[in-house]
């Protein structure tokens, strides 16, 4: 994007040669999601055979989607996805980070490099840096924040960045989640609602990921502690040609299994009914971004925001429907937590 990004110089005070770990260590970037489940479970059973990392750790990132302020939350994300984690004998990294500013990046455009900044921060120890794909190769939307193109080119000399799983559809791996009950349970696949540690079951995320799984022949996922709607799926919309593409992708998918259901139909009109973002659309999107972080800021300033934050939350909790969680801790799992990647772009 050459209209919105230009290069800069770094200039490093000194430059230290380092020799990379031996082994063949890994690293998978998680945050609970289907790619990142589908990465983790694949390798760390060695569905990929002979191509298989076998991670031993996963990183989880206080800050991107759970605020980095958001620690009631942030401990209920790790408390959902404890029993995947146990399970599969993994270590659990933890790095908080105020790195996802809208006010000076598109998340879509920097997701890639911020999750592989954060993975090279464990560079010591592994050689490998696994990032779960976001798009097919079928279904490849370009320039986009993680791609197979462009990934690995955020390695580093002893620090492998991997895109991992680009030749499967995000169904494909809904598919294969469904033979273990364990991965399904703890996806967290929600951004926009407002218990930020579980799914909605009513956004366009949640919606979407409904549609794999039920195009993947699960019609009751267990990650939805209630079950989407079907008549929400015509509400649908998209504003991306990244989120049109995979509405597409799970028609194609359907029609390869000759699957012939009513949802389809509904599939089909919100496919039919994408609306691309113009440049005014978008840069009120982010003006609005903007207005709602420097409001943060001056309520963090003023000492306000903690307070005003924890009377929202607890009013968000009284109006969920959900079970009761229970107490969480990290007790039981081995967590090793790096704050070191505090970006120096809000000060």
């Amino acid at each position: 994007r050459p209209d919105i990004y230009h290069h800069i110089d770094i200039t490093a005070d000194k430059i230290i040669d380092r020799l990379p770990p031996s082994g063949h260590r890994s690293i998978a970037a998680f945050s609970g999601g289907l790619d990142s489940t589908f990465t983790v479970l694949r390798h760390r059973l060695k569905l990929a055979g002979s191509g298989s990392y076998n991670p031993d750790s996963v990183l989880l990132v206080q800050g991107f989607d759970i605020g980095y302020d958001n620690h009631d939350y942030f401990e209920k994300v790790i408390e959902r996805m404890r029993p995947f984690i146990e399970k599969l004998g993994l270590d659990l990294r933890l790095i908080q980070t105020n790195s996802e500013n809208p006010l000076f990046q598109d998340w879509e455009d920097s997701h890639g490099a911020e999750l592989a900044c954060c993975l090279h921060q464990y560079a010591d120890e592994f050689q490998f840096g696994l990032l779960g794909s976001t798009k097919p190769y079928d279904g490849l939307v370009l320039p986009y924040g993680s791609n197979p193109a462009t990934d690995h080119l955020l390695s580093g000399s002893g620090f492998s960045i991997v895109h991992d799983g680009a030749g499967f559809s995000r169904t494909a791996k809904a598919a294969l989640l469904t033979q273990y009950d364990f991965a399904v349970e703890q996806l967290r696949v929600c951004y926009e609602g407002k218990l930020q540690y579980k799914n909605c079951g009513q956004c366009e995320k949640c919606l979407r990921t409904y549609l794999n799984f039920l195009a993947a022949g699960n019609d009751r996922p267990a990650c939805f502690d209630t079950i989407p709607k079907q008549s929400l799926l015509s509400t649908i919309r998209t504003h991306s040609q990244a989120q049109v593409a995979e509405l597409i992708s799970i028609m194609n998918y359907a029609k390869k299994r000759n699957i012939d259901a009513d949802w389809l139909t509904d599939l089909q009109q919100s496919i039919n009914g994408y609306v691309p973002r113009t440049k005014l659309s978008n840069a009120k999107k982010k003006f609005i971004i903007g207005t709602k972080r420097v409001v943060a800021e001056v309520l963090s300033f003023l000492r306000l925001k903690r307070a005003i934050k924890s009377v929202l939350h607890k009013f968000y909790e009284a109006g969920s429907r959900a079970v009761p969680q229970k107490k969480t801790s990290t007790e039981s799992l081995n967590v090793t937590t790096n704050t070191a990647v505090n970006a120096c772009i809000e000060n």
